[in-house]
């Protein structure tokens, strides 16, 4: 099972922002295994003018289960800036 959501808000014209989170939940079939992911993603971006782009992304995945051998929780951060330039 898995719901995906995500959402851009356009705070003015040059400067928006974007918020992705992903729930993944799979059940396996032979076994009492279940396991969850968790996967959030942001960013912000700044258009200086129609060529030149600024953005800074930040992600957080976690992952947890519930099965002996696989008995783990486990977490990611992440984070990126970027600059585009259209040509």
């Amino acid at each position: 099972y898995e719901v995906y959501l995500g959402y851009n808000l356009k705070v003015t014209r040059a400067f928006s922002l974007d918020v992705v989170g992903r729930l993944a939940v799979r059940q396996y079939q032979l076994t009492d295994r279940v396991d969850v992911s968790e996967i959030l993603a942001t960013s912000a971006n700044f258009s200086f003018n129609q060529y030149f782009t600024a953005s800074a992304i930040s992600t957080l995945a976690a992952n947890q289960s519930n099965f002996s051998v696989f008995d783990y929780k486990v977490a990611n951060v992440g984070g990126l800036l970027s600059l585009s330039v259209r040509f």
